[in-house]
């Protein structure tokens, strides 16, 4: 008898909290493509870094047939969202997105729910003096608050692609996943690989008409390219990560 009742006393303490703190459907997020297709293999991370971050999971709500749309939640139903702040949004072959502070504004009307659009572009690069690498992100750095519907493209992001501190940081990045030396190089051209190595990378020696000259597999983070028996003038190396992907290229001289 006395488990019965602390039972239904539990079961009535666990139903009180539940109706004080009930989660509301406040947004929808679609990540496209260029042309306007759903990216399958999209993640949202609920930060910029994905360090003490968590992946935020596709939704279906009310039957929504398309299982592309991630919805976003809240536990007060008339609460402005300031729990929705950073977002990084990746995919397999596109630059990051990040969203410096991401809010939606619902309308209390749960079949229009608030919808942002995010286009996401195919690698892209960036260039400095001779060298030439991916850049890591485009970025949203004003606050975004959706009410209806919003489209963010190209054209927003257009400061990142010209921001030179991200130009800066791109380099930086590219420096530390690759390195190249010395320049000019006499016999040995050294290619580091700054990351742990569990898949060949694999690097391109070019002749200054961008004729391919010879291809090496880097299999460990320490590698080389024997240049003595190449004559004295202008090279270009390029590094691809083991997805294909170019991550680096430089312009050497060869004395």
């Amino acid at each position: 008898m006395k488990s019965k009742i602390l039972t239904l006393i539990l079961f009535s303490l666990f139903h009180h909290n539940a109706d004080a703190c009930p989660i509301w459907p406040i947004g929808r997020m679609l990540i496209v493509d260029e042309a306007g297709k759903p990216i399958p293999n999209v993640v949202v991370w609920r930060c910029y870094t994905q360090v003490d971050s968590f992946i935020i999971k596709k939704n279906n709500y009310n039957d929504l047939k398309d299982t592309n749309v991630y919805i976003f939640w809240n536990r007060s139903y008339y609460a402005n969202t300031r729990m929705l702040k950073t977002f990084r949004i990746t995919a397999k072959g596109f630059t990051d997105v990040l969203i410096k502070d991401l809010n939606f504004i619902n309308l209390n009307d749960d079949d229009k729910l608030p919808l942002i659009v995010i286009t996401m572009y195919t690698n892209k690069y960036v260039k400095r003096g001779d060298l030439l690498t991916l850049l890591t992100s485009f970025k949203y750095e004003t606050k975004l608050e959706v009410k209806d519907s919003e489209v963010l493209k190209l054209s927003d992001y257009l400061e990142s692609i010209t921001d030179a501190n991200l130009v800066s940081e791109a380099v930086r990045v590219a420096n530390y996943v690759v390195k190249t030396y010395p320049n000019p190089v006499k016999d040995i051209l050294n290619i580091d690989i700054n990351v742990q190595v569990t898949k060949s990378y694999h690097a391109k020696l070019l002749n200054a008409q961008g004729q391919l000259l010879n291809e090496v597999e880097l299999n460990a983070q320490r590698n080389t390219i024997d240049m003595q028996w190449q004559t004295t003038g202008v090279y270009f190396i390029q590094v691809y990560d083991p997805d294909g992907v170019l991550l680096y290229a430089f312009k050497f001289l060869k004395i």
